[in-house]
């Protein structure tokens, strides 16, 4: 298997062109710790480009510009759903899973 960056402690979040955007119009984007990417090495708080698909069967996330190994999942992001909109974290993560015909 290819030696994917991995992203740890990660939630998605809505990123947004410039402070002065509200979040509705924001992309889905994922926030953590990456660590063995290509350019950036090993970096904490880092934010990615936007979300193109999330795959639950291997684990990973294509964004614009990369394919990453999700690791291990930020535990505040799973009580947010939670609390937020009474959903466990693969139901809140549907409309990002990459559908397969």
């Amino acid at each position: 298997m290819i030696n994917l960056p991995k992203i740890n402690n990660w939630a998605v979040i809505m990123k947004v062109a410039s402070p002065y955007h509200p979040p509705e119009m924001g992309v889905p984007a994922l926030s953590g710790d990456v660590e063995n990417h290509p350019r950036l090495g090993n970096r904490k708080n880092q934010i990615t480009s936007q979300i193109k698909w999330l795959d639950p069967i291997n684990w990973t996330c294509t964004t614009e510009n990369t394919i990453y190994e999700l690791g291990e999942v930020s535990e505040q992001f799973v009580e947010h759903i939670k609390d937020k909109f009474n959903m466990n974290l693969l139901e809140y993560l549907e409309p990002l899973i990459k559908k397969v015909p």
